[in-house]
């Protein structure tokens, strides 16, 4: 039905009943309306909850993937920073051994006049000392003899 057929039948009822038919009418179409806002109201609350849901859910994956990458780069960064740590460690290790060897020569040649000296000196001292064996041996020999020529006497 049309609306202006409606208009028609209200305007040839009796002045109360068309107020009651158009309060009817109203009140249905309210009632209709009411009925229809709620319907989607539900719906709109529902979606919204599926909504909600599925933020909650995608808040929670999210989280998750951020734990595990951040879990993954820690990882990543201490690997790293071990092997920056034994490389630099290995060089320092390299490069005392360059500075040992480089002051072992620096002794070795500081060191090499006071052991030419000495071994000079042993040398000096074996010779030294072979005399003085000889000496001795001599010298016992003399007392010996002046023993024996004191015995003589």
């Amino acid at each position: 039905m049309e609306l202006f057929e409606a208009i028609a039948i209200l305007e040839g009822l009796p002045g109360g009943l068309a107020a009651a038919a158009l309060a009817t009418g109203l009140g249905l179409g309210a009632l209709g309306a009411w009925l229809v806002m709620r319907g989607r109201l539900a719906t709109e609350r529902r979606v919204a909850a599926e909504r909600l849901r599925a933020r909650e859910e995608a808040e929670a994956r999210l989280g998750d993937s951020f734990r595990a990458l951040s879990a993954e780069a820690l990882q990543r960064n201490n690997a790293m920073f071990l092997d920056l740590a034994r490389e630099r460690l290995a060089q320092g290790e390299q490069r005392a051994s360059g500075e040992l060897e480089r002051r072992e020569q620096a002794v070795a040649a500081l060191v090499a006049p006071v052991r030419e000296a000495l071994e000079k000196m042993d040398a000096r001292l074996g010779e030294l000392e072979a005399r003085r064996a000889g000496a001795f041996g001599e010298l016992r020999g003399e007392v010996e003899r002046l023993a024996q020529a004191s015995e003589t006497l």
